[in-house]
């Protein structure tokens, strides 16, 4: 072999050993991104969550004669927050408390720096026919299941808010895989906690569960597992009467309150798993 060839075979060795370590970055990343971030959330077997009561002051959100959407929101999370608060495995808090309005941008800082390991923002739906009815689920991704999802996260996205968004041109390089693949994961994870909380409420409550879907909302732009929930239809006239009953509300934050059981049991079987 002369040197000519020598050289080539010396660049085509680092070219594919070079491809070689960023694929076995990416491997090593699939696998453990996911278990870094439930053994985060499982820490001290106690889970941090943040609620997320929609709208709120000036932004009243969709509403049926006197009921409204941010009054609905409230109660259920405050209902929500006291049967958490009695459960040693949760953490609670919350991004309003009362009928004040926070930016979308706020909600999302505030859950990033409590640091706490799932979001839970509720709201109440509006459609244009007031057949429509049932509590919807949703989880964060830029390709929305239908035109109706991406009808309704462009409404929330247009509540009032007092910071802009914007997109920077990503490059092509490692970093950015690993940040697709946390993306992933995160997409991943927030579509199982959703999957809990629907099958909490078809188990346990008379209203119908209509699905569970997925849409660009940018509350949910978070890095924690985050889970949007669409109480019910307030363009419904029957349904936004029962919405508005305190019992359907307790019903629906208990309903809520054992998803969130059933997705820690799931946490904390991974969590024994990884540390033997």
């Amino acid at each position: 072999m002369n040197q000519s060839q020598t050289n080539r075979a010396k660049i085509g060795l680092s070219f594919i050993g070079g491809h070689l370590f960023i694929c076995l970055c990416v491997c090593i990343c699939i696998l453990v991104l996911p278990f870094s971030k439930l053994l985060a959330a499982t820490e001290n077997l106690k889970i941090r969550i943040m609620l997320d009561p929609g709208h709120g002051g000036e932004d009243t959100g969709t509403k049926f004669k006197y009921i409204k959407e941010k009054t609905i929101a409230l109660k259920v999370a405050l209902r929500l927050k006291d049967a958490l608060e009695k459960d040693p495995d949760f953490e609670v808090f919350l991004t309003r408390d009362k009928d004040e309005f926070i930016s979308l941008s706020t909600r999302s800082q505030m859950a990033e720096e409590k640091k706490v390991a799932l979001f839970i923002s509720i709201h109440a739906n509006n459609s244009s026919s007031p057949r429509a009815k049932g509590t919807e689920f949703y989880f964060e991704n830029q390709n929305a299941t239908d035109e109706e999802s991406m009808f309704l996260a462009n409404r929330e996205n247009n509540a009032k808010d007092t910071n802009g968004s914007g997109t920077d041109e990503k490059s092509v390089d490692l970093s950015n895989i690993l940040s697709d693949l946390a993306h992933n994961d995160h997409i991943i994870m927030s579509q199982q906690l959703s999957q809990h909380l629907l099958e909490a409420f078809q188990k346990n409550m008379r209203i119908k569960t209509r699905s569970l879907r997925q849409a660009p909302f940018k509350v949910l732009g978070v890095t924690m597992p985050a889970t949007l929930i669409e109480l019910g239809f307030l363009s419904n006239p029957g349904e936004a009467l029962l919405l508005n009953r305190p019992t359907t509300q307790k019903m629906m934050a208990d309903a809520i309150y054992d998803g969130l059981k059933t997705f820690k049991e799931k946490l904390d079987k991974i969590h024994r798993l990884t540390v033997k």
